[in-house]
C-alpha cells in the first residue's frame, strides 16, 4: 500500500502547523470514519498541550487539540498507482506520540572546521485523531 496523506491547518497559520508525512509506503492508517491514528515518518510540530506559562505571541495554534483538513489517498503500489480509496475530513488531532528521529544529517565547512547540521528534523510518530466532519 501506498498513502498520500496531506494536511492543511484550518487557523491563521495555516499547513506551518499541520503534520508532514514524508514517505506515503511506511505510512499506517486506520480509521472507522469516526476516529482514526495515523503512524508516520515526517514533522508536527506542535506541543502537546499548552504551556503552564504561554509566552505572548503563542496561541491555541501551537498545541493540541488541533483541527486541520485531511486529504487521504490509499493507492495499490506506490504514487502512481491504482487508487483504492480517497477521502477528505476535517479532524482534530488529539495526541501524538514521537518514537525515534529519523533526521537526515548533512557535513558543511565552517571556518575550516567540518560541521554536521540537519536541515529537515524528522521523526517517526503516530498521531491518534477524531473526524469531525467527511468532506468527500
Amino acid at each position: 500500500m501506498f498513502y498520500d496523506i496531506n494536511f492543511q491547518g484550518m487557523g491563521p497559520m495555516g499547513s506551518l502547523k499541520a503534520p508532514y508525512i514524508r514517505d506515503g509506503k511506511s505510512v499506517v492508517y486506520e480509521c472507522n470514519g469516526k476516529e482514526g491514528t495515523i503512524a508516520f515518518n515526517g514533522y508536527f510540530y506542535i506541543e502537546d498541550g499548552p504551556p503552564e506559562d504561554p509566552k505572548p505571541w503563542q496561541t491555541s495554534e501551537d498545541w493540541l487539540p488541533k483541527k486541520v483538513c485531511m486529504t487521504m489517498i490509499r493507492r495499490e503500489d506506490d504514487a502512481d498507482g491504482k487508487v483504492l480509496q480517497s477521502c477528505v475530513y476535517v479532524v482534530e488531532i488529539y495526541k501524538k506520540e514521537m518514537y525515534e528521529s529519523t533526521n537526515e544529517k548533512s557535513y558543511i565547512e565552517e571556518e575550516g572546521v567540518e560541521v554536521e547540521v540537519c536541515f529537515f528534523p524528522t521523526n517517526r510518530m503516530k498521531i491518534w485523531f477524531r473526524v469531525l466532519e467527511i468532506l468527500e
